[in-house]
């Protein structure tokens, strides 16, 4: 064996895998709903020649009218929860309509829940918001068994959605240790960096659960003025791994693969 094939060999045992993502759930909309579902009937999967990945995407109507601090659909896990995880990374492509109107309160886009949903706290992932009109933050609400409400805990740097275009949406959320305010929450807008969270308190000392499910639940204010004009938001592409996703492998402090290598 030539020493050229032996080193190949050598640099690609070494190098880490990229192929062998533990994909929990996904779903591109393409044959119903699939591992998701609906709970409410206010999405529908159409036709769609702009979805990210095929022909089809998921869309939620908000017609005009539709009261303020509500959302249309709330579309969930099928099973609801998967096993607790310490660390997940999820993906998903998110479209707000041309003619898309803010509520002045919080507008929500999706959920991460920890725990079973009805005594463990959630982390909504907001659009704009009152505190900030250009932006994205990131809210741990807290549940039955989190002493504190911690608000507004992430870093987060201005930008603009831009409306009539498919913005691609890169999570990765790893539980706290102990009691300990070392949770991680990062948050990636068609690839750059603009949540880098590392405070995050999702539970307490002692308690043994993890990140447990994800909802697409885009809550239109927090009351206030209704929907003034019919609009809509599509998602698509969705992907829920416990590794990082290849795009975001070296963003995530991942080691890359060796390159130039050839066999003489």
């Amino acid at each position: 064996m030539k020493r050229n094939s032996l080193v190949l060999i050598l640099a690609l045992l070494a190098a880490p895998s990229a192929v062998h993502a533990s994909v929990l759930a996904s779903g591109s909309f393409e044959n119903g709903y699939s591992q998701f579902a609906s709970n409410y009937g206010g999405s529908e999967i159409v036709a769609d020649s702009t979805a990210p990945n095929g022909t089809h995407s998921l869309r939620f109507n908000f017609p005009a009218g539709f009261t303020a601090g509500n959302a249309p659909d709330i579309v969930t896990l099928v099973p609801e929860f998967f096993a607790d995880q310490e660390e997940v990374y999820i993906q998903y492509y998110v479209k707000y309509s041309s003619n898309w109107i803010d509520n002045p309160g919080t507008n929500k886009m999706v959920y991460i829940w920890f725990g079973d949903i009805k005594n463990k706290p959630n982390l909504p992932v907001m659009g704009h918001s009152q505190w900030d009109t250009s932006g994205v933050w990131a809210v741990l609400q807290a549940g039955g068994t989190i002493s504190e409400q911690v608000w507004h805990s992430y870093d987060y740097s201005k930008f603009n959605f831009t409306y009539g275009v498919w913005h691609k949406i890169v999570l990765r959320v790893k539980m706290n240790t102990g009691g300990n305010h070392n949770g991680v929450f990062q948050m990636w807008v068609d690839d750059v960096l603009r949540i880098n969270g590392s405070n995050g308190y999702f539970r307490n000392s002692g308690d043994s659960y993890g990140i447990t499910s994800f909802q697409m639940t885009p809550v239109y204010g927090g009351g206030g003025s209704p929907v003034p004009v019919t609009q809509y938001m599509w998602f698509d592409d969705v992907i829920i791994q416990t590794t990082p996703f290849g795009a975001s492998s070296t963003q995530l402090g991942q080691p890359t693969p060796p390159s130039g290598l050839k066999i003489n």
